[in-house]
């Protein structure tokens, strides 16, 4: 990671985002901010805020992928699954479907 930026690019985002890489090289800070996240996104879960849930698992998926750097790390798939989840709450469907798929 010579570069200034590194690319992310993953479906469930629908976009690719360029990153500042060297704020992205800490592994504590990024297990961190992904666990972190997580938690933060089921405590919105339990008081019904699902946008704001929404938002802070595809924070945690972000910084999990980012961590390992393999969008098939096993530690990924309860992000994907609470998010599948939020998804349905909200009546997104299709985007569900591409996290509990």
């Amino acid at each position: 990671r010579d570069s200034l930026t590194s690319q992310y690019t993953d479906a469930s985002f629908g976009n690719s985002v360029s990153l500042p890489s060297h704020k992205y090289q800490d592994k504590e800070r990024l297990s961190t901010t992904a666990s972190s996240k997580f938690e933060k996104g089921l405590y919105c879960v339990k008081r019904r805020r699902y946008s704001l849930a929404r938002s802070k698992f595809r924070a945690a998926l972000k910084a999990r992928i980012l961590l390992h750097e393999d969008v098939r790390h096993l530690s990924i798939a309860p992000v994907h699954e609470m998010l599948g989840m939020v998804e349905r709450k909200l009546k997104e469907f299709d985007k569900a479907r591409l996290h509990l798929g």
